[in-house]
């Protein structure tokens, strides 16, 4: 199955915590392409816990899959000779203007910026024909969120 790509649109608290857990944790179907964040440190720190998060789920599932081999074999040697660390974990790309993303080809973007800011930011990529995964509120206004689910 081909892997989908996503960025990740701010890198505060939220994004960088929860939203990079969870692209790390599935690394396997996704590919986080790009982190951005008007404060490039911030979006370089989000690259970084990627990586670091992302080899330890591939260690846990190198760990898995060596179990699940040894269960079947009853005690056979087992051959663990592909360390997680041939997977193809990629360090994602650091940006810090979002619109240099809304004419890539991605999948899909996850939006953790400022709340202020969702509204703006979820219009610009579904009018790209992007899919939008955004943090909450997803808005401040109920127009806003009327206008934002008729684009979708």
């Amino acid at each position: 199955m081909k892997k989908l790509t996503a960025a990740l649109i701010g890198c505060g608290r939220i994004g960088t915590k929860k939203h990079i857990e969870a692209f790390a944790a599935n690394s396997d179907l996704i590919d986080l392409v790009a982190v951005c964040d008007l404060v490039p440190e911030k979006a370089e720190r989000a690259a970084e816990e990627y990586m670091k998060r992302g080899e330890m789920s591939l260690a846990r599932g190198e760990k898995e899959r060596i179990r699940e081999k040894n269960d079947t074999q009853h005690g056979q040697e087992i051959d663990s000779s592909s360390p997680a660390s041939e997977c193809d974990l990629q360090r994602p790309v650091v940006i810090s203007d979002y619109k240099d993303l809304l004419s890539t080809n991605i999948h899909f973007v996850t939006i953790a910026t400022e709340s202020g800011n969702h509204y703006k930011n979820t219009i610009d990529f579904l009018s790209a024909g992007k899919h939008v995964l955004v943090e909450k509120p997803m808005a401040l206004s109920s127009e806003h969120m009327d206008q934002m689910i008729a684009l979708s």
